[in-house]
Parts: structure tokens; sequence; C-alpha cells
């Protein structure tokens, strides 16, 4: 019977031990999911679209902003919204395609 109680005393001993290891060994994997979680939602934040970017542009080999419509509509927009007031810093250049035969 003793020897029971004896074994049973370290049997719960070794029990507690490995209990505190696993639950170290938990807070670990947790602290470094949370700095994963951390370092992903930081990379994902989007940035504000400029005015521009609903139409199609690229920015020249002078550093000017190019901008032009996708369609006759946007064209529109373009002249009547934002270059109107904006003339002394833009350039207006139109290209009328020619049909094809």
């Amino acid at each position: 019977y003793f020897d029971e109680v004896k074994h049973s005393a370290v049997k719960e001993q070794k029990t507690i031990q490995s209990s505190a290891v696993a639950l170290k060994n938990a807070e670990k994997k947790t602290q470094a999911t949370i700095k994963d979680i951390n370092i992903v939602a930081s990379i994902k934040k989007a940035r504000k679209m400029l005015w521009f970017e609903k139409f199609l542009w690229f920015i020249s080999s002078e550093g000017y902003i190019v901008i032009g419509g996708r369609d006759a509509t946007q064209n529109e927009i373009l002249v009547k919204k934002y270059l109107k007031r904006m003339i002394p810093m833009f350039m207006l250049i139109f290209m009328v395609p020619h049909p094809s035969l």
C-alpha cells in the first residue's frame, strides 16, 4: 500500500511539472501567433485612392501625371469637372482616332 501511495505521489509531481511546461509552451505559441497576426494586419492597410485613379493614367518620364478617359464620357468628366478648375496646372490634348477602312 505504501509503495502505491509513494508511486502516485511521484506521478502527481511529474504531472504537475509537465502541465507547467505544456502551459509555458502554449503561451509561447500563442504570443508568436499574435505577433504574426499583427504583422499581417498592419500590411493589409489599404491606401486612399487618388482622384485620377478611376481614369487611365501614368507618370511620364518628366514626372507629369498623364490622365485619359476610358471613353468619351470620362473625357467629358475630365474636362468639365477637373480641368476647368485646374487650368494653370494641366495641358489638354485630344486624339481623334481615324476610322478603320
